[in-house]
């Protein structure tokens, strides 16, 4: 229910208690309500206020199968001061936020771990895939560790010394673009006694 609808409620109510159907039926009537419409209205307030028999009076129509039951409110117990209310809202507030906190806590441990668990799976993965892969062919791919450049043999018999030296250090590797590609084995600097 919207605020002047609860608003035009209120003043209906007040009006019917005070036995006031004169001012209930005006402000029913700037509301919009139709006259008929207002007299249910009035006859539902008095039902409410415990008053079937001028709810029954005022709309003739209204058949009633029992006494409707009202509600007996207790005394309202003493409100609370307003610093009494301002503390409870900072309490509400307080645990609120250490409700979320916690939460935030957990969902980031939960994030922590699921990332954990995926790394760790990927890892596994790849772990299991280069030992299948050696394990399909395991000449295929050797370590760098273990290669060592092949030393042409062809042409020795003929060839000067320079020439079998520049074949022992180059490879033609193809033509690019119309440039030859040649790579040169040299002495490794790192580990000693290796061609790179």
């Amino acid at each position: 229910m919207t605020e002047p609808a609860r608003d035009i409620e209120a003043q209906m109510k007040a009006a019917v208690a005070e036995g006031n159907y004169a001012r209930a039926g005006e402000i029913g009537t700037a509301a919009g309500f139709s006259l008929e419409f207002i007299d249910v209205v009035i006859a539902n307030i008095e039902i409410e206020l415990g008053r079937s028999e001028n709810a029954k009076k005022i709309w003739p129509g209204l058949q009633l199968t029992a006494e409707p039951k009202v509600d007996v409110k207790p005394e309202a117990a003493p409100s609370e001061s307003f610093a009494e209310m301002r503390k409870r809202r900072e309490a509400e507030i307080a645990a609120r936020q250490k409700r979320e906190a916690e939460n935030d806590a957990l969902f980031k441990d939960w994030i922590a771990n699921a990332k954990r668990a995926d790394d760790e799976a990927r890892e596994a993965q790849a772990q299991a895939e280069r030992e299948h892969n050696r394990a399909a062919d395991p000449g295929a791919l050797p370590d760098a560790a273990t290669m060592v450049p092949a030393k042409p043999e062809y042409a020795r018999a003929v060839a000067p010394d320079w020439l079998k030296q520049m074949n022992d250090r180059h490879a033609h590797i193809g033509n690019y673009g119309n440039k030859s590609v040649v790579i040169e084995w040299v002495p490794s600097i790192v580990f000693p006694g290796q061609w790179r």
